[in-house]
């Protein structure tokens, strides 16, 4: 807490050296340097692919341009867009992890700057250092920067409307024009990110604000036209790729804890909801008290700053955040944390909106109290320990060659969530030909039965597991030691590799 503090009054001295405008632009710019070179360097770290990584990577190996546009296979989703250009990269440099990575890693540092811009139009830049540190260091910004999912471009296409909205002034352009704009980045948005249909409920309502007060009642009808185009193409979109797995079993299984209640009856559904609430709010910004209370108070004097003096602005962030919230409810979206990427700059902006506002008030210990707090969030929020741990979340190649010095010709036994990695390693990676002997595995799956398996291995065998939920995982250690002698293992944070002998083998 001292460190916290004397930090704050070093920040409050140089506020009184240098300009505020000056000292703001260094902090801001300097925590988008960090932020930038901290992505780099998790990127360079170069972790294995998860599961979904390796689904996604899959599919795009296996399909052509024209075969991206229907539904995936493997359980997957990702927008038409973004596949084009992953597979663009795969084509010009290959199928290593940081050719498929590529794609979200310079859509976050394009994040980053937008944050800066929207802050800077919406907020100010006196206090953007802080939502733009949040962001910069975060855990579930920097994971999603360097993972083969389209979270990161998802929020760059959501601040690109946003931008675009507040930049470009219906009064000032000729119809004809504004109605081109908005028809073809409407369209693009679309089909890019699936999300982007929050954020363009929110661009409609902008608009249409704005023209009503105006009085140009004509422009609702130029309006009326870009929204039904925007709605057909969602439409056709839903229809033809999102409908088939949108309330698949598999992804209303995966979602359930992150939905809401629409109308809430006792105390349980009430706190589900307070619950699947403070989920994503803590993925925002920290899940400390402190940071909780600060960033509420944020949010909530951001909101009343902009529904006082911005109120179209107003429409245009809190109606995303609405309809999010409403089709969480209807189950149609969920409100897990990556998903929500898209809609954690609408939250940071209108908080920076509300940081700026209460360092107007003229008494200098309350500005001493809000930087110490900032400071202490920021210490308890980043990830920059990531710089000396490196992130891991699969760690199936370094099982590999672990077995190959102990095998001869044994079996090979993977579990299925392990398999997706396995084929991409043994396939698709440009090192694919060290490890094919991995390509002769037998995969087993969640529901095979462990005691029929066992007894139909003769010899000495690796079984190799990635990361799974305890109830699967004890079935297997249940039923080992009635068949086996275990010769060796190597086990990690997420993957476990086993090598064993039938016990009639060993007697």
């Amino acid at each position: 807490m001292r460190e916290a503090v004397a930090a704050s009054l070093i920040l409050l001295f140089l506020h009184g050296m240098f300009t505020g405008k000056k000292l703001s632009y260094l902090l801001a710019w300097s925590v988008i340097v960090l932020g930038i070179a901290f992505r780099i360097v998790i990127y360079c770290q170069n972790r294995n692919l998860i599961i979904d990584e390796a689904n996604i990577a899959r599919n795009v190996v296996e399909r052509g341009f024209a075969g991206l546009t229907q539904p995936l296979r493997y359980e997957q989703y990702a927008p038409p867009v973004f596949l084009w250009i992953t597979k663009l990269n795969t084509l010009l440099f290959g199928t290593s992890e940081y050719a498929f990575r590529l794609l979200p890693l310079l859509c976050s540092f394009i994040a980053l700057v937008q944050l800066f811009f929207l802050l800077k139009k919406v907020a100010g830049v006196k206090t953007a250092w802080y939502p733009l540190f949040l962001m910069a260091t975060g855990w579930i910004y920097i994971r999603y920067s360097t993972e083969v999912k389209q979270y990161s471009s998802d929020t760059v296409v959501a601040m690109s409307l946003l931008l675009l909205s507040i930049n470009v002034a219906v009064e000032r352009w000729a119809p004809w024009r504004f109605v081109l704009l908005w028809i073809v980045a409407g369209s693009m948005a679309i089909w890019a990110s699936m999300p982007s249909v929050f954020i363009l409920a929110g661009v409609g309502l902008f608009y249409a604000a704005k023209v009503w007060r105006l009085k140009n009642y004509k422009a609702l009808i130029l309006l009326g036209i870009i929204a039904a185009i925007w709605l057909l193409q969602f439409l056709l979109y839903y229809a033809y790729i999102l409908k088939p797995e949108a309330h698949s079993d598999y992804l209303q299984n995966s979602h359930k804890n992150h939905f809401l209640y629409l109308l809430p009856v006792n105390a349980e559904q009430w706190n589900y909801n307070v619950n699947s609430l403070n989920t994503l709010l803590t993925a925002i910004g920290g899940k400390w008290a402190l940071s909780i209370a600060l960033h509420l108070i944020c949010f909530f004097t951001g909101a009343w700053v902009l529904l006082r003096r911005k109120k179209a602005e107003a429409i245009l962030f809190f109606v995303p955040i609405l309809a999010l919230l409403l089709a969480a409810a209807r189950h149609d979206f969920s409100l897990l944390p990556r998903v929500s990427l898209f809609i954690m700059p609408l939250f940071l902006t209108v908080m920076g909106v509300g940081l700026e506002a209460l360092f107007q008030i003229r008494f200098p210990a309350v500005k001493l109290v809000l930087v110490a707090a900032c400071l202490v969030a920021m210490v308890n929020f980043n990830e920059l320990a990531s710089l000396a741990k490196p992130m891991r979340f699969e760690r199936i190649t370094e099982s590999y060659p672990w077995i190959e010095q102990r095998r001869t010709d044994e079996k090979i036994y993977i579990h299925d969530l392990a398999m997706p990695q396995n084929i991409y390693y043994t396939t698709i990676h440009p090192d694919r030909r060290r490890w094919s002997f991995m390509k002769t595995a037998t995969y087993f799956f969640w529901n095979t039965d462990m005691d029929s398996l066992c007894k139909t291995v003769q010899g000495k065998s690796f079984f190799v597991y990635g990361l799974l939920e305890d109830w699967d995982w004890k079935r297997s250690e249940e039923t080992f030691p009635k068949y086996f002698n275990l010769l060796d293992s190597m086990t990690n944070e997420t993957n476990r590799t086993f090598y064993f002998a039938p016990k009639q083998a060993v007697n």
